[in-house]
């Protein structure tokens, strides 16, 4: 007669030890990486001044898409967009 027993031996609770570290450095370096990328950058922005001449516009259409919601900010006296928000504007056939 078989008797199950949920007993493990040294080893097995080693083995199961060590491969919880490991999945907790995997899990620390996909937080690491996830906040990188979740980071924005300079690069994830773009100035008016860039946008019209990216976009062949000028500022009246500039100034109206703002009225009708187009996100920006202002830094300094400059006036920026987020890339992001650009291409979003794009998808939705504003431009």
């Amino acid at each position: 007669m078989f008797v199950h027993t949920n007993r493990r031996t040294k080893k097995e609770i080693k083995m199961d030890k060590n491969i919880a570290n490991e999945l907790r450095k995997i899990l620390t370096k996909l937080e690491r990486m996830e906040e990188k990328f979740n980071t924005p950058s300079l690069d994830d922005y773009i100035s008016e001044f860039e946008a019209k001449k990216l976009f062949k516009k000028g500022t009246t259409w500039f100034w109206q898409q703002k009225q009708e919601g187009l996100a920006y900010f202002k830094l300094g006296g400059e006036t920026m967009f987020r890339r992001a928000d650009l291409v979003a504007w794009i998808e939705k056939g504003k431009v």
